[in-house]
């Protein structure tokens, strides 16, 4: 055994080295905690990272957004290294972001860092330099559903029809044995993509369970008997204008003062002064 204190020394290297890499596993699992989803894949020579990021609306500042995460997690990887540096040999694994959008606009942001640069007219000869920085976006337009399975292929087939009311009413009742028969995750998911994540937490609450197709028909009958109601009430509101104006030629025909007939608009039906006003002065003959 060494008695110069190397021994010693190297068990308390060992310690330190040790110490050390626990601390940068818990500086990556911080740094990687970004917002979506990541995933290692892991292959007989090497791995990749998957990364999903969830968009409802557009950000016209993704590309930044996701090189910025890129080049995060390579210096997370970079800093794993032997000295927080890359030996000859040594290579990263690969960073793939997918940002998938399924909000109800139409993506209108740009896809590409190149387009959101502005090159000056008289710097314009520097446009060949300025490298792109190219996302992948998923949308529910830009994809086949058929493509996707594991109950992904509901979740497209519901968001391509969103903003359409009667081709997701007719796709439902046609489908109605497939989404009645859906795990309870990709049920959730489908209700939360829709906006009706409040409706699935109200019928959980209940005991109930939350299927798609009810959740539409009772949407849909609830819109259609408040747009009845809107109706009534319009046409209640047309009719009682027609009366007042009508009221109102009367008592001009007949030579009646404004004030005298604002006192009958007041009267009869229960008008303050200035909409009786409003009425004389969208009637004067």
């Amino acid at each position: 055994m060494r008695t110069d204190g190397t021994g010693t020394h190297g068990a308390g290297t060992h310690r330190r080295n040790s110490a050390e890499r626990k601390r940068k596993q818990k500086e990556c699992q911080r740094r990687t905690a970004l917002p979506g989803f990541n995933k290692k894949i892991v292959a007989p020579d090497g791995e990749i990272i998957v990364a999903l990021q969830n968009q409802t609306t557009v950000d016209f500042g993704m590309p930044l957004r996701v090189m910025t995460e890129d080049a995060l997690e390579y210096d997370v990887q970079r800093r794993m290294c032997k000295d927080e540096k890359l030996h000859k040999g040594e290579k990263l694994a690969p960073v793939i972001t997918i940002v998938f959008y399924y909000g109800a606009q139409i993506w209108s942001g740009p896809t590409d860092l190149a387009d959101m640069v502005k090159i000056p007219e008289e710097f314009k000869w520097l446009k060949k330099y300025i490298r792109p920085y190219a996302m992948l976006l998923i949308t529910p337009e830009n994809v086949d559903a058929a493509w996707f399975s594991g109950g992904w292929r509901e979740v497209f087939e519901i968001l391509q029809r969103r903003n359409d009311e009667k081709e997701m009413q007719r796709y439902l009742q046609k489908k109605r044995s497939v989404y009645e028969k859906l795990p309870e995750d990709t049920n959730r998911l489908i209700f939360a993509l829709t906006g009706h994540l409040d409706y699935y937490n109200a019928l959980k609450r209940k005991g109930e369970r939350a299927v798609m197709c009810k959740a539409f028909e009772d949407h849909y009958k609830s819109g259609v008997e408040e747009g009845k109601n809107i109706g009534i009430h319009q046409g209640i509101s047309q009719g009682l204008g027609r009366g007042i104006g009508a009221m109102i030629r009367e008592n001009q025909e007949e030579g009646k003062t404004t004030e005298s007939i604002i006192d009958k608009l007041q009267k009869y039906f229960s008008l303050s002064r200035e909409e009786a006003l409003g009425y004389i002065r969208c009637n004067q003959k």
